[in-house]
C-alpha cells in the first residue's frame, strides 16, 4: 500500500513540475546508493527539485561454497551461498540556494524503495532434514529452551538472509552545483545522511505452516547459528568481524555521497 502510495505522489510531483517549473532537466547519478537516473525541476529562484530511482548493480558478497553440517540435523551439505538481485531505491529531494548565483545548497528530502540491501541464498538444494529440523538460533545468545528458534529452508531447500533498512529514509545534507548552472550540462555534488533506523541481519524462516518471518539476528545469533552450520568447528578468520553487526545496527543514520551530471534544458 504504502510503495502505491509513493509512486501515485511521485507521479503527481513529476506532472505539477512539468507544468509550473521554469526549467527541468534530465541527469544521470553515481553514489553510495548505486547508479541512476533524475529529473530536476527549477520551481523558483532558490529552489529544486530532484526526482529519481537508483539501483545497486554490483555485487557486495559475490559466493562462496559452502559444507553445511548443523547440529542435530542430517544428513551434511554441500552448497554455494550467492547474493541474489540488485537493489533499487527512489528519492524525492529538495534543494535551497541562500543565494540566486550561489553553487552550495541545502538539501533535504526522502529516499524510498526496498528495504532490502542484499539477499543471500544457497544455489543448491538443502535436504529435507533442513526444512522440517532447521538450523538452532538463540536470540541475544541467552542458551534457553523457551528462547530457541530456527531458521527453516523453504520448500525448495532454500534459505534466506538479507541485510535490511527501513523502508522510508529521510535525508538530509548540503551540497554544491546546480543541474542548470551551464546552458547545455550541469553538475551536482552532494554529500549528508539518511535515517535508515539502523542496518540489521535478518535471517528468513520459512516453517512449516508457510509462514515467512524475518528474524534479527544479533552477533550473539550470528555467531551461534554460524556454528551450528559448522557443526562446532574452529573458529574462522572472519569470526572477528561478527561484533560489528550490534555496532551498525545501532547506528541510526547512513551516509551519502552522490554525483550527478545533466544534460539539457527543457
Amino acid at each position: 500500500m504504502m510503495k502505491r502510495v509513493l509512486l501515485i505522489a511521485t507521479t503527481l510531483f513529476l506532472a505539477a513540475t512539468a507544468v509550473y517549473s521554469q526549467n527541468f532537466s534530465i541527469g544521470a547519478s553515481v553514489g553510495t546508493d548505486g547508479i541512476g537516473v533524475d529529473f530536476a525541476a527549477s520551481l523558483s529562484d532558490k529552489v529544486q527539485a530532484r526526482v529519481g530511482y537508483s539501483l545497486i548493480a554490483y555485487s557486495l558478497l559475490g559466493s562462496q561454497n559452502v559444507s553445511i553440517q548443523a547440529w542435530k540435523v542430517h544428513p551434511s551439505a554441500s552448497t554455494t551461498l550467492k547474493e541474489t538481485g540488485g537493489t533499487g531505491s527512489s528519492h524525492l529531494l529538495f534543494d535551497y540556494f541562500p543565494g540566486e548565483s550561489s553553487a552550495f545548497h541545502l538539501t533535504g528530502g526522502l529516499f524510498f524503495g526496498s528495504p532490502t540491501i542484499l539477499k543471500v541464498q544457497n544455489t543448491t538444494a538443502l535436504p529435507d532434514s533442513y526444512h522440517t529440523a532447521g538450523i538452532d538460533y538463540y536470540p541475544g545468545g541467552r542458551e534457553e529452551a523457551s528462547n530457541l528458534k530456527h531458521f527453516y529452508s523453504d520448500n525448495n531447500g532454500i534459505m534466506t538472509a538479507e541485510l535490511r533498512r527501513n523502508a522510508l529514509r529521510p535525508y538530509i545534507g548540503i551540497g554544491f552545483g546546480s543541474p542548470f548552472a551551464g546552458k547545455s550540462i550541469g553538475v551536482t555534488f552532494d554529500l549528508g545522511v539518511e535515517y535508515t533506523g539502523g542496518i540489521g541481519s535478518y535471517g528468513v524462516t520459512n516453517a512449516s505452516s508457510g509462514s515467512d518471518d524475518r528474524v534479527r539476528l544479533d552477533s550473539d545469533g550470528v555467531m551461534h547459528t554460524i556454528y551450528d552450520m559448522r557443526g562446532g568447528q574452529k573458529t574462522k578468520s572472519y569470526d572477528k568481524y561478527i561484533p560489528y553487526i550490534d555496532k551498525l545496527y545501532k547506528i541510526p543514520v547512513l551516509p551519502v555521497c552522490r554525483l550527478s551530471i545533466f544534460f539539457g534544458q527543457f
